[in-house]
């Protein structure tokens, strides 16, 4: 919105940004240009006497995983241009977190994959941080996971970030059936259209 004000300015190191004396209201949207090219929903989650903290959203999709919780070692990850699987705008690094890094695009058929769907397989057990960056507007699918992307769902506990420079317009059933969910993050990227099913059947998911 071209009318609103510039209240405060302040100073950004890493994923934090510093505004001094303002006052922080709970129910208000902050907004600012720079790096994350106008984000909006940020929470301060500390304040001194003049001097507030801000956490700045990720520019990628950041999710904490454990394979521990299936019986498993195959995790998947279903991201595309569309839901059709088509689309120019579509070219992301996968960092499964265990030292291995994957690089896809338009170049490679989503089709050919599956769907979209692109899977890691972990040599051994235990939680992983899986990191996504780059251009994508599809992150889920359009009906329930079924067979070893339903055993994979149960592996997410967190999500750190929706990725705020991805792109995404649609999260639909994204963590669907992820029954070992316990916490996502407040913001959502403005770019987000759809969210239907997201969190269905996420039983342990925190409410709070």
């Amino acid at each position: 919105d071209e009318s609103m004000d510039l209240i405060a300015s302040g100073t950004s190191t890493n994923n934090s940004f510093y505004v001094l004396n303002l006052p922080v209201e709970s129910n208000r949207m902050y907004f600012w240009d720079g790096f994350y090219e106008k984000v909006s929903g940020v929470v301060a989650n500390s304040q001194s006497s003049n001097s507030t903290l801000f956490k700045l959203p990720s520019a990628n999709l950041v999710m904490n995983i454990d394979t521990r919780l299936t019986d498993s070692d195959l995790f998947f990850l279903q991201m595309s241009p569309t839901v059709s699987g088509t689309g120019n705008n579509f070219n992301i690094t996968i960092n499964w977190g265990d030292g291995t890094i994957e690089s896809v695009n338009n170049s490679i058929s989503p089709v050919a994959r599956s769907g979209g769907l692109w899977s890691h397989t972990y040599s051994e057990p235990g939680p992983y941080v899986v990191e996504v960056g780059g251009k994508a507007q599809y992150f889920g699918s359009d009906s329930a996971p079924t067979g070893d992307v339903l055993t994979s769902q149960k592996m997410i506990v967190n999500v750190q970030s929706f990725g705020a420079n991805l792109g995404l317009i649609e999260l639909s059933n994204a963590f669907r059936a992820s029954e070992n969910l316990i916490d996502v993050p407040t913001y959502l990227p403005p770019s987000v259209i759809d969210i239907d099913g997201i969190l269905f059947g996420c039983n342990n998911f925190n409410t709070d």
